[in-house]
């Protein structure tokens, strides 16, 4: 680290802020990683006050050739990269570091074991009674625009509770919904998005990634997390979701069976992709009346 070249200082932050707001080391307040770092460096304190003092940065960072090597976006920023997804080249992108990012979703991976079980919510139109055939993803013809698939290419969207199901649907106070259970036919491995911006140096290091390689994706890693996050309206266009519908074709394209991200309805669940259907058999299904509506986000 160093508190050199002018020109990048409005960039560098206090060491006690930096360890808060980028590093992912510490879960208590500035104030108090400042004590605990001078206890735990008490020689390098004695050495170099300032270090602990002013302001720092790593000057790697700021290295163009640096960036277009190890960052998942290149010298781009998060806005730039999602301005050129959806107004300037779709298709043929060279403004994303598959190298980089397939070693961060390789932290990222997990499994799910046979038997698991998922939920899927349909509101019945008219009280119609819904078969646990029909609970399923619909065919690609009639495939709408959604949050990880484009339109046209129809994935099986679960949640891990049928509460998060049900939110999941925007039912409404007497809505009649039907809930499918599915059980998983084999063990899979998906994708975490849940702990995509939980990366940290120290587990870094045991994958061969660096700390220089955290300090210049831990940005990009936070707003991919936010990303998936974003609420679905009924009136959205269908480039909001191109950022979400990108990543989740390049884990597709790795062969990873699904990804797992936050509940944008329930912070005490999440919700589940599944790229391929038949890996899920709908097993059950119970029908409800909405008698009460609840909805929240913390």
């Amino acid at each position: 680290m160093s508190n050199k070249h002018q020109e990048n200082r409005e960039d560098f932050s206090l060491l006690k802020d930096a360890l808060l707001k980028d590093w992912n080391i510490f879960n208590v307040n500035s104030s108090k990683i400042y004590v605990l770092i001078k206890e735990i460096c008490k020689n390098k304190y004695q050495e170099n006050p300032k270090l602990f003092e002013e302001a720092v940065g790593i000057l790697s960072l700021y290295d163009k050739k640096f960036k277009d090597k190890f960052s998942i976006l290149k010298s781009l920023t998060c806005n730039e990269f999602t301005y050129e997804l959806k107004h300037q080249n779709r298709y043929h992108l060279d403004w994303f570091n598959k190298e980089i990012f397939e070693e961060i979703i390789g932290y990222a991976s997990t499994t799910f074991e046979e038997n698991h079980l998922f939920y899927r919510a349909r509101i019945a139109k008219n009280d119609e009674e819904i078969s646990s055939k029909k609970m399923g993803s619909p065919p690609n013809e009639k495939s709408l625009n959604g949050r990880l698939n484009p339109r046209g290419i129809s994935y099986l969207y679960l949640a891990s509770s049928e509460d998060i199901a049900i939110k999941e649907v925007r039912a409404r106070m007497h809505d009649s919904v039907t809930i499918g259970s599915f059980e998983l036919l084999k063990k899979i491995e998906i994708i975490d998005l849940t702990k995509i911006d939980k990366f940290s140096p120290f587990l870094g290091n045991a994958l061969g990634f660096d700390y220089e390689k955290y300090a210049v994706n831990n940005e990009h890693l936070r707003n991919i997390a936010k990303e998936f996050l974003i609420p679905t309206k009924r009136n959205d266009s269908f480039l909001t979701y191109l950022p979400s519908q990108y990543i989740a074709e390049f884990i597709k394209s790795k062969g990873k069976k699904g990804i797992k991200y936050e509940s944008t309805m329930d912070n005490k669940g999440y919700n589940l992709v599944i790229f391929e259907e038949e890996l899920l058999e709908c097993k059950q299904v119970n029908s409800y009346e909405i008698v009460d509506v609840h909805y929240g986000r913390q």
